[in-house]
This record gives structure tokens, C-alpha cells and sequence, in this order.
């Protein structure tokens, strides 16, 4: 179904697109022995909310511990999922950085590392780790998590959130191994699951760089990174077990790859992300429209921002993200636009945090993205949930 899709998409665009052709010896994995074999979380390892980096760690791909470089994670990112060199270095420099990292290389990817992790930066706060990172990074609405402001992050809400997918309309009475969780089946559960949030989350916020790029992955990140690979089957298929596997269904934190399994073909980057995505909202146009905003203090109280307004007129409204690459292109700039905002609540010298965000822009070149001035976050301080982001009160003890 993904190919159909996109196929539609790039007919539009007068282009061509084919699935690259399926190599076993460069995409596919024994994980029944070996290194990196999956090896279970024991007392004191760290696990988050990203079921990629708790895989990543649980094969052996970063420090068992939960405590990886940046260049591990970059790394770890391309050798197991297929990440190109943008994304991979993109999630890893700004979850370094924006997590609070004592020595601005060294992050977890879960809690607070404690003394496991050096600090040589003057911090103004602890070092809370990734799953600290609400509304800059980790983001509401997501597919597998409830809400951090709703408490949904005991083991029983993760069990529901999960069968909430599983047991999907669209693949309710499948077979496991014939259903297939494919990018249309997770664009409504993504629609679902905003309305869901609204709904019950007064204090629900997506900023351009949460909502446009992390929510976004975090649901079609399911497809992209986690679907198995066959030579019959290049686009890739995500049935039942290998969902319910990656995403540790029963024991959060155990997340793992089937034994046998086979990556994508040709490394996932910003522009191809940004592809697969726009049918979403082609047949959701109300999704589009809440990528950037949240309720005003009570719940289905959702205020979209004025794009207009926060770009200076750049980005006039939000079906210009659905041209060229402006949609992934909005979430970059806020990535470099505002997380000095967040890193100065946490560093005494931003320099080098920051400077890490910065080197990466290069890399985004080739998007061609339209000329934005940088913007401030006045627009976003209507919003309890976006100025309950600068608090860390949840992380606090």
C-alpha cells in the first residue's frame, strides 16, 4: 500500500520512484547469536519512551546501559534502521543537546544517568535524560504512549495504547503474519490519536519541530524503520508480531527485532520522509492544521497557530507545507530557532550545546527550503502546555 501511494505522489511531481532492489547481505540480520543478539534490560539500565533506541540498546547496537555518544547513536541509527545521514544525525545531536547533557556527547536515553555519565558543562539543572525532553522533543499524541500531562505512562496505559493499534479497524480479524501496519492504517490512527488528545489533554501543544517531524516519525517511523524487508516484499510488511516485538507489547522496555529481519533498502532521508507523509494529509486535511498549536488550558479548546504570523509571512498558511519540502522544512528551523530557549535553562554556556544543533544544518541543504528570518516564541506562550515545557516539574524530585 506504501507503494501505491507514493507512487501517486510522485506521478503528481512528474517524477519516478521504485523501491530499490532487496539485498539479503546488506539488509538482513541473524539476531540468534552473536553481538548483537537481544539481551533483556537488567537493574540499573536505562529505557525510555523511543522504542528505536531501547532496540538499539537491548541488540547491543549502543551501551547496554542506556547511555550513548552522539556518535554511537548516529551510528547505531544507520547500521540497524537505514537512516540516512540527515535523520541520523539530526535525532542525535539534538536529543544530546536538548536532553541536558553533562558533556554535551554522552546522553541517556531514558532517566536521569546519574554519575554513569561525565559532566564537564556548568548546568543550571540535572541531567533528566531524553524522556525529559516534552514539547522540544518527545511529543503528545504519540502512537504506543499516552500523554505525559494525562500520567499515561504506567504499564497498563502502554498495554492499552498498543492494542489500540493492533487491534485496528482496518486489521481487526487479519491473521497476524497477513496484516500489514502500513503508512495508511497509521496515518488515521495518527488522526485518531490527536483528536484523542485533545479530547483529554488540556494541556496538549505541538510546536513545529514536535509536531511536524517527531510526532509525525513517531508514526510513520513504525513503517519506515520497522517494517521486514523480502526480496517479494522490497516496500516492507509490518505484521502483528513484529509490531507487537518491536514495540515490547508486554514488558515496556524490552523492545527487540524479530530473529530474522531485514532492513529497508535504501537509506530513509528528510526529503523521502517528508514524501511518505504527505498523503496523510491529503486525506486528513483537519490533521494538517493541528501540527502547530494545542488547547488553551481545558481540553478541546485547540488553537492552531497563525504560520503566517510566526514565519513573517514565509509560510502563508498550512497548505503551503504541502509544496516541495516546506512541511519538514518548518519543523527544521524551529529546531535551530528555538532550542537555544530550552538550552539556556539548562547550561550557564550554550555555546557548544547549540553549536551542535547549528552543525547539522548543512546537511538540509539540498531541501532547498524557503528563506525564514528567525522566530521567536511569543505566539506559543498562550499555551499552558508549551510554558509547562520549560519547567521540568514532572522530572523533578
Amino acid at each position: 500500500m506504501k507503494f501505491s501511494l507514493v507512487a501517486v505522489l510522485a506521478a503528481a511531481a512528474n517524477t519516478a520512484f521504485a523501491f530499490p532492489g532487496f539485498d539479503a547481505a546488506k539488509q538482513c540480520f541473524d539476531f540468534t547469536h552473536g553481538e548483537h543478539k537481544f539481551v533483556a534490560p537488567g537493574p540499573g539500565d536505562l529505557r525510555g519512551v523511543c522504542p528505536g533506541l531501547n532496540s538499539m540498546a537491548n541488540h547491543g547496537y549502543i551501551p547496554h546501559n542506556g547511555i550513548a555518544t552522539y556518535q554511537q547513536l548516529v551510528n547505531a541509527s544507520t547500521d540497524l534502521f537505514g537512516t540516512d545521514t540527515d535523520i541520523s544525525h539530526l535525532l542525535a545531536a539534538y536529543g544530546v543537546s536538548l536532553s541536558g547533557s553533562g558533556d554535551v556527547d554522552h546522553m541517556s536515553i531514558g532517566g536521569p544517568p546519574g554519575d554513569r555519565a561525565p559532566i564537564t558543562e556548568e548546568l543550571l539543572r540535572p541531567v533528566f535524560g531524553l524522556s525529559s525532553t516534552h514539547n522540544n522533543f518527545e511529543s503528545d499524541a504519540s502512537p504506543m504512549r499516552g500523554d505525559l500531562y494525562e500520567k499515561y505512562l504506567s504499564p497498563q496505559k502502554h498495554h492499552h495504547q498498543i492494542n489500540l493499534l493492533t487491534n485496528h479497524r482496518n486489521s481487526n480479524g487479519i491473521p497476524d503474519g497477513k496484516v500489514n501496519y502500513s503508512l495508511p492504517i497509521l496515518a488515521e490512527m495518527r488522526a485518531e490519536r490527536m483528536n484523542q488528545s485533545i479530547a483529554n489533554n488540556k494541556d496538549v501543544f505541538f510546536s513545529p519541530f514536535s509536531g511536524t517531524i517527531v510526532q509525525t516519525a513517531a508514526h510513520s517511523f513504525i513503517f519506515q524503520l520497522f517494517a521486514n524487508r523480502t526480496e517479494k516484499s522490497p516496500e516492507g510488511i509490518l505484521d502483528r508480531k513484529t509490531l507487537k516485538t518491536a514495540y515490547a507489547m508486554e514488558t515496556p522496555g524490552h523492545e527487540r527485532l524479530p530473529d530474522y529481519w531485514c532492513k529497508r533498502g535504501e537509506n530513509l532521508n528528510i526529503a523521502q520522509f517528508n514524501i511518505d507523509n504527505l498523503p496523510t494529509f491529503k486525506k486528513y486535511p483537519d490533521l494538517l492544521h493541528k501540527v502547530v498549536g494545542g488547547n488553551e488550558g481545558a481540553v478541546n479548546t485547540f488553537k492552531s497557530v497563525n504560520l503566517a504570523q510566526l514565519t513573517n509571512g514565509t509560510f502563508p498558511n498550512f497548505e503551503f507545507l504541502l509544496q516541495d519540502n516546506n512541511y519538514a522544512c518548518l519543523g527544521l528551523f524551529q529546531a535551530v530557532y528555538h532550542a537555544p530557549l530550552f538550552l539556556e535553562k539548562m547550561y550557564a554556556n550554550i555555546t557548544k550545546a547549540n553549536g551542535l544543533i547549528s552543525e547539522q544544518v548543512p546537511l538540509f541543504a539540498y531541501l532547498n527550503c524557503p528563506k525564514v528570518a528567525p522566530f521567536g516564541d511569543e505566539l506559543f506562550k498562550q499555551y499552558p502546555g508549551w510554558n509547562r515545557s520549560f519547567t521540568w516539574d514532572e522530572w523533578k524530585t
